[in-house]
């Protein structure tokens, strides 16, 4: 089984949500237990349940990533040949994004076919890429 890390969609403490490559196949991912803090340096793993979505929904998600890419950045990237740091050049670009954003819908993945629970330690590139 290979499972890498592409690019994360919501992020708190770490990555959410997002897309991941699965056995050469783009999967979404979803958080199913965050993880709480043990001590001040330490903390539960974090824990995912992958999903099939359908082609058009994936297709949808693609291109909304991409428009995320030109208008705002590449942060949420977690290969190392795409991940840069965020530095907002273009506010006005930055903020028709996060307006457009309001109006889609959330990713379907009530009816997405479910491929497992996985790790944060499974992903390769589970951390961003320095």
């Amino acid at each position: 089984m290979k499972l890498v890390m592409i690019w994360h969609c919501n992020y708190y403490d770490g990555p959410l949500s997002g897309v991941a490559r699965y056995n050469e196949e783009l999967v979404w991912f979803d958080v199913v237990e965050a993880g709480g803090w043990i001590t001040e340096d330490e903390c539960e793993e974090r824990t995912f349940q992958l999903y099939r979505l359908s082609k058009e929904d994936m297709d949808e998600t693609i291109r909304r990533h991409e428009l995320f890419r030109d208008m705002v950045g590449h942060h949420s990237d977690h290969l190392p040949n795409m991940h840069s740091d965020f530095v907002c050049k273009d506010k006005d670009k930055f903020n028709r994004f996060y307006e457009m954003s309001e109006q889609w819908k959330s990713v379907d993945i009530e009816n997405a076919e479910k491929l497992g629970i996985f790790t944060e330690e499974q992903f390769k590139y589970y951390a961003r890429p320095r």
